[in-house]
Parts: structure tokens; C-alpha cells; sequence
């Protein structure tokens, strides 16, 4: 039986590590060993055939020296442990920086990459300066030698296809069971939770709160990140804006707003987005990226985070006036997303991956 090995070498908070977590410990449940190399600070612990190395000692501050020094520590492990061992490996990859791995080429059977979001704007909105850089020097290199993609969006289905090897979709999931709101509210809250990051652009949904002419309206941010304390500072001397810090269990989040709002200058596929899908909330969603395919049939869900925040402002506006309808029209398509994800990705892997 294949054993299978993957490298995290970012932060807990991420959906992809949640994903990718979720994915490793069901793998483990059918029986095959899988190897995670991930950050000290991890809170994750070895269980049964999920075998953790918290070995990668540096944080993601500065330029991003330590990550990069991370990345080293990480193929030096993953060469010694496929060395020593006997296994049939399959190399597991969330997006290029986390598959440098795959350059150790004959060691593994396979080397599937999961394509989690474009690299050169997770580089420039999502990551230290050097490091940046340096996921965007080695990115071609390292999906040269993968042997299959599975992307999260039709768009980057598009954009990997001729490629000689075979590429996959899986949307993302939500494990929300789906509803509806009914009802008008008398005081409408918009909210965003997430990373509070450049790429997120939280800074307009701001902006465009500030802009709104219609009342009874509050801005709910719920979020951990590099941009909190400015958004703090930009909000300061308006009561009808708070800022309150990550939690991990979202669902009293989506309870309390009745409008979800994702500004992102790109986004390959956001699980709040979906979360909030499924909880039945009228959403806003940024058109960069691939989350926008989630309501593609409705362009009164969609905004272009490059028209300002005046735009973006009417838009809120437009869907608080007509909330009753909104909510009719997220709901039919609350239950799109609700599947089981690992399921999923551990078939298409086995269908990338022949026994020898």
C-alpha cells in the first residue's frame, strides 16, 4: 500500500491547511500511512497512521527569510524519510511553495498538485517580500514535475489544460447544512470574516460602509491578520463598525449577519464565501477569481473590487432594499456546495495514481 507525504509551511489559520488537514487524517482512516511535515508551532498531533513532524522552526515574519529557510528544511526531511523507508510514495502538494518536495523526483510514484490559488498573487498580496519572490522563481519548476493538477475553479481548469498530464476539478466544500433566511431584519448587519490580509482587501468594504446612505446598517469584521490594526485605525470614532478577533468555530458569525461580503483583489475559492452560501446570506463576491463561479447566475451577488468603494456601496444597498428576494435566490443554490471534499480528492488521487 502507497504511504503518502506532504508539506505545510504556512499558517494554521488558512483553508487550505484546513483542507489539507482534513484530507490527511481521512487517508489515515482507510488504512495508508501519511507523512505531514508541518510548522513546530502546529497544533496537531500524530494519531494512528498520520505520522507529524513539527520540524520546520522559523515563523512568517520579516522578508521571509525563515520560510524559505522552512522550505529547505522540509525537502531535507522529506528525502531522509523516503529514504529510510521502504513505501511507495505519493507526494501530496497545496499549491507550488508547498510542493518544492517534488524536485526529489524518482522518489515518489506520483506528485499530485492541488492548485489552491495563483501563485503570483498569493507571492505579491499574501506573503513576506523575499519570499514572494522566491515562490514565484521556483512555481514553473516545480509544476513541471508534478504528474497531475487538481484545481478548484473552472477558470484555472482552463488555464492548465493541454497540459500532458491530467488535470482534475474540485470545487471547494462547506460542511454547513443548508437554509434559508426568512425575513426582513430591522437593523442589517454586513459582515466579512477571514484573513485580514493586503489580497482580502477588507480596507474598501470600509470605505463602502462608510458611504452608505441608507441606515440601520452595522459592519461585523471577524478576522486575524498582517492588516488588523490599521483597519482598526481606519474605523476608529464610527460605533456602527467592530472589528472583534478570529474565532475557529465561525457559525455565531454567521448567525448575527445578514449580508456577507468578500472584497478580495483575487480569490481562488473562499470557504467563507461558501459557509455563507450555505447558512442562506445574501453575499457580495469579488469577480477576481474563481469564488465568483459559485453564484454565476446571479450578477447581483458579484462586484468588481476595482470599481471603488462607491460601487461597491450601491451594491449593498441595492441588496438590503431588496432582501427578501436575495435570500429567495442564495437559497437555491445553498446546497451546492455541501459534499464530502476529501471524499472527493482522495478518489481523484487514486485515479492519478495506478498501483504499479
Amino acid at each position: 500500500m502507497a504511504a503518502y507525504i506532504a508539506v505545510y509551511n504556512g499558517n494554521e489559520r488558512k483553508g487550505c491547511w484546513l483542507r489539507l488537514r482534513r484530507l490527511a487524517s481521512f487517508i489515515s482512516a482507510t488504512g495508508s500511512t501519511v507523512h505531514l511535515i508541518v510548522p513546530k508551532a502546529f497544533e496537531i498531533q500524530s494519531l494512528g497512521k498520520l505520522r507529524v513532524h513539527k520540524v520546520l522552526p522559523f515563523d512568517c515574519g520579516g522578508f521571509g527569510f525563515g520560510k524559505i529557510a522552512n522550505s529547505l528544511i522540509a525537502v531535507a526531511w522529506v528525502r531522509q524519510l523516503t529514504k529510510c523507508s521502504t513505501s511507495n510514495f505519493i507526494a501530496i502538494g497545496f499549491d507550488s511553495h508547498n510542493a518544492l518536495c517534488f524536485l526529489l523526483g524518482g522518489r515518489f510514484r506520483e506528485r499530485i498538485l492541488f492548485i489552491r490559488g495563483e501563485t503570483y498573487f498569493q507571492a505579491r498580496l499574501n506573503e513576506p517580500s523575499i519570499y514572494g519572490l522566491w515562490m514565484i522563481c521556483l512555481d514553473r519548476i516545480v509544476k513541471h514535475q508534478a504528474s497531475a493538477f487538481v484545481v478548484n475553479s473552472m477558470s484555472a481548469a482552463e488555464q492548465y489544460r493541454g497540459r500532458p498530464c491530467p488535470v482534475r476539478l474540485l470545487l471547494n466544500d462547506t460542511n454547513v447544512p443548508p437554509r434559508c433566511r426568512i425575513g426582513r431584519p430591522k437593523m442589517f448587519t454586513v459582515g466579512y470574516c477571514g484573513q485580514l490580509t493586503k489580497r482580502k482587501n477588507v480596507g474598501l468594504l470600509i470605505q463602502a460602509f462608510k458611504l452608505l446612505s441608507v441606515g440601520c446598517v452595522q459592519l461585523l469584521i471577524q478576522g486575524a491578520g498582517v492588516e488588523k490594526e490599521r483597519l482598526r485605525q481606519e474605523s476608529l470614532g464610527n460605533p456602527h463598525i467592530v472589528i472583534r478577533n478570529w474565532e475557529s468555530n465561525t457559525e455565531r458569525f454567521f448567525e448575527e449577519i445578514d449580508i456577507f461580503v468578500l472584497p478580495s483583489l483575487f480569490d481562488d475559492f473562499s470557504n467563507a464565501a461558501l459557509d455563507a452560501i450555505a447558512y442562506g446570506l445574501p453575499i457580495l463576491i469579488s469577480s477576481k477569481g474563481g469564488t465568483a463561479e459559485s453564484v454565476s447566475e446571479f450578477p447581483e451577488f458579484r462586484f468588481d473590487p476595482y470599481d471603488g468603494p462607491l460601487s461597491l456601496a450601491k451594491k449593498v444597498e441595492i441588496l438590503i432594499a431588496n432582501y427578501s428576494e436575495a435570500c429567495m435566490a442564495i437559497g437555491s443554490v445553498a446546497g451546492k456546495h455541501v459534499f464530502s471534499w476529501e471524499i472527493n480528492a482522495l478518489e481523484m488521487i487514486q485515479g492519478c495514481t495506478p498501483e504499479p
